[in-house]
């Protein structure tokens, strides 16, 4: 997947590619080896079921300032926890990332990804639905009418993203090593 953020104070020209893979359960018990060989800048992970096992590996000293897990609530888009390694975001607004960003070209998938037709399954299965509040406000949410992790991991990895730029940037920087099709390239 890439991504230019046209709107972005940071540069109007960045480019970010996110591998759309699937991993044994086994593979992901070891998040610092998968970081390590993917070239992980920041890595965003869902704190759920698993929140013990994320929560070690978020404080891991290799991760420091490289890593949250995410739980999802509030109005604002994302706010972090003093000690560094949650995230709390809007699920809706970090939805919206995605099914605005894939009709608007600021998201781009291409089409020589190993799952392809899986990754388009998952993010059709994204539904927006009009509910009201309390208060008799009008709100949107999404509902999941289907399979939807490779939409949520997008969803993660374009948090990621901001994290990365907005507070993340100590992290060590330089050039991230991506794997694009079996073959390694640096951006």
């Amino acid at each position: 997947i890439t991504c230019r953020d046209w709107s972005s104070d940071v540069c109007s020209s960045d480019l970010v590619v996110i591998a759309a893979i699937k991993f044994p359960k086994e593979e992901l018990e070891n998040v610092l080896e998968l970081q390590k060989r993917f070239g992980a800048l920041y890595t965003v992970s869902d704190a759920m079921p698993y929140t013990t096992d994320v929560s070690r590996t978020a404080k891991h000293p290799q991760n420091k300032n490289k890593m949250k897990i995410c739980f999802f609530g509030g109005k604002k888009q994302y706010s972090t926890t003093r000690d560094g390694i949650e995230v709390t975001a809007n699920r809706t607004q970090m939805l919206d990332v995605l099914t605005d960003g894939f009709p608007k070209k600021e998201i781009l998938v291409g089409s020589n990804i190993e799952n392809y037709d899986e990754f388009w399954a998952h993010a059709k299965n994204l539904a927006r639905v009009k509910s009201e509040d309390e208060d008799g406000v009008e709100t949107f949410e999404y509902v999941k009418v289907g399979e939807d992790h490779f939409a949520f991991a997008t969803a993660y990895a374009m948090l990621a993203r901001t994290l990365h730029y907005e507070i993340g940037q100590d992290s060590g920087g330089g050039l991230a090593p991506i794997e694009i099709s079996g073959a390694k390239t640096n951006l």
